[in-house]
């Protein structure tokens, strides 16, 4: 936990607008159940622990993908978390629950792609603008470093 926390103030501090970091990989599910379990209440008591530093630092904190599925302690704690940050400005961080969708929705995007690249009526541009707002949070720009 130490890495993360650094991480975000030191991107805080050197004036780094947007920061994702990737909490629980869908891999994590194959792990023994008691693992997982592990895992979900570290997440909680970091996520206790933690977000008053995120507001001291104006870090603004959202979690994206598939929260619903999370037990309603932790969906609680996680929406109470958004709201008290909500107003921060200084870093926006991006909390991925899961990196990747299912493959069913990665294979609904790829036939997505190709139904825009069979369009032909539409520049490239705007068939990878289509194709980037089924794939990115609307509220962070599309950069990669």
């Amino acid at each position: 936990m130490e890495a993360v926390r650094s991480t975000i103030e030191t991107c805080a501090r050197r004036g780094v607008e947007y920061l994702t970091l990737l909490a629980f990989s869908s891999e994590n599910w194959r792990r023994p159940a008691d693992e997982v379990s592990l895992l979900m209440r570290l997440f909680v008591s970091s996520l206790q622990r933690e977000v008053g530093r995120l507001v001291e630092n104006g870090v603004r904190m959202r979690v994206v993908g598939q929260v619903d599925s999370l037990e309603p302690e932790l969906r609680r704690l996680i929406r109470d978390a958004e709201d008290r940050t909500a107003g921060n400005e200084r870093l926006n961080l991006t909390v991925c629950r899961q990196l990747w969708r299912p493959l069913g929705h990665r294979a609904g995007a790829g036939a997505r792609a190709g139904e825009a690249g069979r369009s032909r009526r539409q520049p490239e541009r705007h068939r990878r603008a289509a194709l980037a707002a089924e794939l990115a949070p609307a509220f962070a720009p599309d950069r990669t470093y």
